[in-house]
């Protein structure tokens, strides 16, 4: 990942995780979440995809760790076919 798309990940990240009503959305509802803090329209067959693979991550990190998922430090790293997002346009 470029250095640019690397900043524009954590922008995102940390608007969610600075705003508790975001933080309480994006574990609700994770793709609309993104779509809403980064102003970009995710295809609805992705959305339920993406929940399911960042419900998941969080329930791993929870067993691994040991604490809440929202405690954890984390970091996004993208696949491309994530990447065509934010060639889209996702701030």
């Amino acid at each position: 990942m470029d250095a640019k798309t690397t900043e524009k990940v954590q922008e995102i990240v940390t608007k969610i995780q600075s705003d508790p009503a975001l933080l309480k959305e994006f574990e609700a509802s994770p793709a609309k979440t993104i779509e809403k803090v980064a102003g970009i329209n995710i295809p609805d067959f992705l959305e339920p995809k993406i929940e399911q693979i960042v419900k998941e991550q969080r329930e791993l990190l929870e067993q691994v760790t040991g604490r809440k998922a929202a405690d954890v430090p984390q970091v996004w790293a993208l696949y491309k076919e994530v990447q065509d997002f934010y060639d889209q346009g996702m701030k």
